[in-house]
């Protein structure tokens, strides 16, 4: 014998739960498009709440019945039966009881960003965030920046409930890595992946701590002598160590990512001017974290044309001069007081557009890859940078 449950909710509080949280489905974008709302489920507003309130915006609901207060109970099995019926969208589902945190209670697509809370990597999450994803940043030492920025992410979007969790570590070790899938595993509680953005990287010893020890000075290039060691091998560290962080680590998150991955999907990298021979011409400075990032568009291409019949797209993003605290400690490195004066010369010298961007407009171009509209665009190197390709 099937023991029949109830559902209980009001009318006042449907109308105002349809106003302030009504969600659409995350894989039709025809309904955001044309900006209808159609079937759902909407989450309670409080963890310990136990009802599901069942709504549909186009049958259910008019203004003859707004003045109904008086709670009304309704057949589980068959408003269950008529939902199902109507049912056009994917659904978000809150099951509120269990859980341990009450902003990861809607179910929404999730997106790892390395290096995700600081520089262009703040961009991208803020624009991810925007578009309705919840959020794994991973960061590499500064724990209280990361988590001052999670914090104001969480803030931003209170309104949509949004789970931002933070994992710190060098990017280039596997046991960072190790920790980035586990606190994926257990706090998104088997929920696919939508989105996996490898963004993270460094001026060795300028921008950051590195577990190589490697420290700042001259840019190390291939040909010039700058390689040799005094017994006349060839020092190998800094290659090796942006291999690592670039290269092996994009392998390692989109094995990874793509195992978690279902449905559909997006792999995004973010790469540098003077990698992509087509776009760029080459810049002996750039030569180590160069050659790592080579890697990653190289793999890009693979990934693309393999993941492609499973509706997951990859591509790389090239940024132009894009305006972060990075500027700042690089031109300390180079007796300058800020960044001011460096940056406007080098916008004047390589940027058609002759300004400078925001982290914000990286995003931007990320959230648009992993949209519904930019999905058929797969397998390419985006130079999203104003034009300095077309100087070089």
């Amino acid at each position: 014998m099937i023991k029949t449950i109830k559902l209980v909710f009001t009318w006042s509080e449907l109308n105002k739960q349809v106003k302030e949280r009504v969600k659409t489905c995350h894989e039709c974008q025809k309904c955001k498009r044309a900006g209808k709302k159609k079937y759902g489920l909407l989450p309670p507003k409080t963890a310990e709440s136990t009802r599901w309130n069942i709504v549909n915006i186009d049958l259910w609901g008019p203004k003859s019945v707004d003045p109904i207060s008086k709670e009304t109970q309704v057949d589980y099995v068959a408003m269950l039966a008529l939902f199902l019926s109507y049912l056009l969208c994917s659904t978000y589902v809150s099951t509120a009881s269990g859980l341990s945190s009450p902003e990861c209670v809607t179910i929404r697509p999730i997106a790892i960003v390395t290096g995700g809370t600081r520089g262009i990597g703040s961009g991208i999450s803020e624009a991810l965030a925007d578009a309705g994803y919840d959020l794994l940043l991973t960061y590499n030492t500064d724990n209280n920046a990361a988590n001052g920025f999670a914090d104001q992410l969480r803030a931003r979007c209170a309104d949509d409930d949004i789970c931002v969790e933070c994992v710190g570590g060098d990017i280039s070790l596997t046991s960072t890595r190790d920790d980035i899938f586990s606190r994926f595993d257990s706090r998104f509680g088997g929920r696919p992946l939508a989105v996996m953005v490898h963004n993270a990287g460094q001026y060795v010893g300028v921008t950051s701590d590195n577990v190589a020890g490697l420290t700042a000075g001259k840019p190390l290039s291939f040909g010039d002598g700058s390689l040799a060691n005094s017994d006349g091998t060839t020092n190998m560290d800094s290659l090796q160590y942006y291999h690592r962080m670039y290269g092996e680590a994009f392998v390692d998150l989109c094995e990874r990512s793509l195992a978690r991955m279902s449905g559909t999907g997006s792999l995004v990298g973010i790469s540098a001017p003077g990698v992509t021979a087509s776009l760029y011409s080459p810049d002996s400075s750039y030569s180590m974290p160069g050659s790592g990032k080579c890697l990653m568009e190289y793999s890009m291409r693979i990934y693309a044309k393999i993941a492609a019949e499973r509706r997951i797209n990859a591509n790389i993003i090239v940024p132009g001069v894009v305006r972060t605290e990075a500027w700042n400690r690089l031109a300390k490195t180079r007796g300058l007081s800020d960044e001011t004066e460096m940056m406007k010369g080098i916008v004047d010298r390589i940027v058609p557009q002759k300004r400078s961007m925001d982290p914000r407009d990286i995003g931007d171009a990320v959230a648009f890859l992993c949209s519904d509209t930019g999905r058929f665009i797969t397998g390419t190197v985006i130079p999203v940078d104003g034009g300095v390709h077309l100087q070089h």
